[in-house]
């Protein structure tokens, strides 16, 4: 998901399946996307560090960092 949020600095148009006519991203703000695209990133990020650790102890740490206690 962050790969393709990187990839797409503008918001989308997200169709609703049902409905043709509406846009669900109309409910957004450049603004709020933005800020959605972001935490998304360094939510990622996190979740890189905490894979890539080899140390458990310090793995556990990481991922409480994402996931909380």
């Amino acid at each position: 998901m962050d790969d393709w949020l990187q990839a797409n600095i503008l918001k989308p148009q997200v169709t609703n399946p049902f409905l043709w006519s509406e846009d669900f991203a109309d409910a957004w703000t450049d603004e709020q996307y933005d800020n959605f695209r972001d935490n998304i990133h360094r939510y990622r990020q996190w979740v890189d560090e905490a894979y890539a650790e080899a140390d458990r102890k310090d793995s556990i740490a990481k991922w409480r960092k994402l996931f909380g206690e």
